[in-house]
């Protein structure tokens, strides 16, 4: 009986432990949470959410003033309803209501906003007492995007391939060259899409098609075709031209074209970020001359 009675006891102190340890894990998961949901690690250029709860505000006529100082502007100004908080006259100050209450606003930080501190002062309408809190934000330098476009070839012969018993070595003989848009960023968001504009005229080559992977894109690229929401983990994308041996023709250069680069911050900032190095976004292939010749007769 008595060996039963320790036993049972020796159970329910285990089972309190496991509970216990479970709840601790629970606390700590939400703890952890609680700290992620704050956007105190910021990307220049990008726009953040912030919450501020536990406000509780006594005197009529109250104010709430929210500022950051080294580069940010505030927008978004609710109270938890949500309800648009009226502006109290002077920069970056707002009525706030008696009663118990959340703060949710934006803040949008400049391309050049440095690290600093968003600072929350309310001031109670009747006592004039303030009561305020600051949150420290590390701001990162904004990501940049360079595109290249580069050809496979520069000045280039048309082939001669034909073997025909007296048939022109040009006549159906296949060129195939590519271009390739290569990309390089620098202070990567943790995660991106990129998008660019690429234009590859048909120039006098008839039978002109550009193909890129399994599609056909010859229409496309000749209007300038916008491609976007391209992954991260892409860093290159080839575009494969090919188009008989054309003769009798004055030179053509064949000129592609990138523009509308930008690259689109896909947390919780959202900044969008152009293009600010545009020299090698374009490729130029010069098809020389083929003379034509004709048949034994």
């Amino acid at each position: 009986m008595n060996k039963l009675k320790v036993n049972l006891k020796k159970s329910i102190i285990m089972k309190k432990q496991i509970i216990s340890f479970v709840m601790m894990l629970a606390l700590v998961v939400v703890t952890g949470s609680a700290f992620a949901a704050v956007n105190s690690s910021v990307i220049q250029g990008g726009t953040y959410p912030y919450s501020l709860n536990g406000i509780g505000i006594v005197g009529a006529g109250s104010t709430v003033e929210i500022t950051y100082a080294n580069g940010g502007t505030i927008s978004g100004v609710t109270q938890q309803t949500p309800t648009s908080l009226t502006p109290a006259g002077p920069a970056n100050t707002w009525v706030i209501p008696v009663g118990s209450t959340a703060l949710n606003f934006n803040v949008a930080y400049s391309a050049s906003a440095t690290s600093g501190n968003i600072v929350v002062k309310i001031t109670d309408g009747v006592s004039l007492c303030t009561n305020q809190i600051t949150l420290a934000i590390t701001v990162a330098l904004a990501p940049t995007i360079n595109l290249a476009l580069v050809a496979s070839e520069s000045s280039y012969c048309q082939t001669t391939s034909t073997t025909t018993n007296n048939v022109a070595a040009s006549s159906g003989s296949v060129n195939t060259m590519t271009f390739t848009v290569s990309q390089v960023i620098a202070n990567a968001p943790a995660t991106y899409t990129w998008e660019y504009k690429i234009t590859l005229p048909n120039v006098g080559l008839g039978t002109f098609k550009v193909m890129k992977g399994a599609l056909d894109v010859t229409t496309a690229v000749a209007a300038g075709q916008v491609y976007s929401g391209i992954a991260s983990t892409t860093t290159t994308e080839t575009y494969t031209i090919t188009f008989n041996t054309t003769t009798g023709l004055s030179a053509q250069s064949l000129l592609g074209t990138l523009s509308a680069v930008k690259l689109t911050d896909t947390g919780t900032g959202a900044g969008i970020y152009n293009e600010t190095v545009t020299t090698n976004n374009a490729a130029t292939v010069t098809v020389k001359t083929m003379p034509s010749i004709g048949v034994f007769n």
